[in-house]
């Protein structure tokens, strides 16, 4: 595992940075240690960011384990710092560690599905809320 240290690299993203576009595939997977993330998924022309993640997220490690893009936006909602390593490096490891390589899959597989639920979930109830809100309106304007 020293291998990982070696490849490590510093971030320090300032506020309102994208970290990561949901509409490309990562080429990195980033480790946030201190600051906060937005989650977020692109809804018509706006992005809407519904979770927040403080001090501990890692970003990327389902797209660049898994050759896949997912839908969701990650943007530092405070100054972040934290380390990256870039995705050559990553599926080198995962190779390089091939009996860790099962488990670690696994973990991320149910990490980014808990995530996404808690999405689907944080969203069903901001279009309720948002519903309720018109409605209120609807009521107010007669």
């Amino acid at each position: 595992m020293l291998n990982l240290l070696t490849h490590l690299e510093c971030r320090y993203e300032p506020r309102n940075s994208i970290l990561m576009d949901g509409m490309t595939e990562a080429q990195e997977v980033i480790f946030v240690t201190k600051g906060s993330v937005d989650l977020g998924y692109r809804y018509g022309d706006k992005i809407d960011y519904i979770l927040r993640y403080t001090d501990s997220v890692i970003i990327g490690a389902y797209s660049c384990t898994f050759n896949a893009c997912h839908p969701m936006f990650f943007k530092s909602q405070t100054v972040c710092q934290g380390y990256s390593i870039r995705k050559r490096e990553w599926k080198s490891l995962l190779v390089e560690f091939s009996d860790l390589q099962a488990q670690l899959s696994q973990n991320i597989k149910h990490d980014f599905e808990g995530m996404r639920v808690k999405m689907m979930k944080a969203s069903t109830k901001a279009r309720r809320v948002i519903g309720q809100e018109s409605n209120d309106n609807k009521g107010q304007e007669n």
